[in-house]
Order: structure tokens, then C-alpha cells, then sequence
């Protein structure tokens, strides 16, 4: 009596598991574009940078910070929002210095605020912002079949509910420690 109760047991789980369903993709599933197209089709829209320069992106919330490198412009970054249905442009910014803030206050929402500092000096190993260690990104762009040059940079990431309208005109950080 146990053998059968065990094996029907067994079958019944085996049954329940198994998933024949055939889910088919709704048409707005069909039409979504992969999140990498939609960056770029806003970037070229907003007449930003090439696709070819963008190097990295972090995604923090419902924004989009992408960050782009070329020889010619050096670091750039693009701000965006992610709505529902669609890419949004909030700001872009060219030719980063060696340390910059950005973040957007529209009227009744904020973008978490993204510190960069960017470093040509080979010696710098990490860096520290507001205390914290931040992110490096690090590559190497080939220029010529036989030059190269090595960028990296750093990004940190604070919420702007802890920054205040007064702090907002003192970016970026004051508070950056590069460490050799």
C-alpha cells in the first residue's frame, strides 16, 4: 500500500511540476527594444556622442547615467530617465574635468547625484568621495595598431535628498581624497 501511495505521489508531483503552458509574447513584448538600442537612439536624437564612445553605464533608480570616451572630447556623460514606456533626456555634459557632480531636481522628483573624479596620473590607485570608496572604470583605448592609452576614472553616487539647495552650487564634492 505505501509502493502505490509513493508512486502516485511521485507521479502527481511530477505532473504538478511539469509547465506545458505555451506563453506567448504579447505585442508590446515583440516591439520592446533591448535597453543598449534605446540609449542610443536617444543619444543620436539629443545629437550627444557616437554609439562607439560610450563606455559604461550605471543605472541608479529610474535614471540612466551614461558615461562615453573619445580622444577627441575625453569623459562625457549623458543623463537619462527611465519611464515606463520610454527613454527620457534629462542633461548631458562634455569634456569632464578632473572632478564634477551632476544631478537633476525636477519639480517634485530628484536623480540620485553622481560624482566623477577622473585622473590622468598613473599613480592613483583608488579614490575616496564623502568617505566612501568610489567605483573605478578603468579601459584601455586603442589609438593606432601600436598606441594605446589607459583611462580610468571614478564615480560615486549620493542621494540628493541629502544634499541641500546651498550645497547643489558647491558641486562637485569638496570632499575627494585620491589615494597612491
Amino acid at each position: 500500500m505505501k509502493k502505490i501511495f509513493m508512486t502516485v505521489a511521485v507521479f502527481l508531483f511530477i505532473i504538478g511540476c511539469s509547465n506545458d503552458e505555451n506563453i506567448d509574447a504579447t505585442p508590446e513584448q515583440e516591439d520592446e527594444k533591448p535597453l543598449e538600442e534605446q540609449i542610443i537612439e536617444v543619444l543620436e536624437e539629443n545629437d550627444f556622442f557616437p554609439p562607439e564612445d560610450i563606455v559604461d553605464y550605471e543605472i541608479k533608480d529610474d535614471y540612466i547615467y551614461v558615461f562615453m570616451h573619445s580622444q577627441l572630447n575625453g569623459l562625457s556623460l549623458a543623463l537619462l530617465k527611465h519611464n515606463s514606456e520610454s527613454l527620457e533626456w534629462l542633461m548631458g555634459e562634455k569634456d569632464i574635468g578632473d572632478t564634477a557632480s551632476f544631478g537633476y531636481r525636477g519639480e517634485d522628483e530628484a536623480s540620485p547625484i553622481v560624482t566623477i573624479a577622473f585622473a590622468e596620473d598613473p599613480a592613483i590607485k583608488d579614490v575616496k568621495i564623502e568617505g566612501e570608496y568610489a567605483k573605478r572604470i578603468q579601459l584601455t583605448q586603442e589609438l593606432t595598431d601600436d598606441y594605446s592609452v589607459e583611462v580610468k576614472y571614478w564615480i560615486h553616487f549620493s542621494e540628493m535628498s541629502e544634499v541641500s539647495e546651498e550645497d547643489l552650487e558647491d558641486l562637485p564634492s569638496k570632499s575627494v581624497e585620491y589615494i597612491r
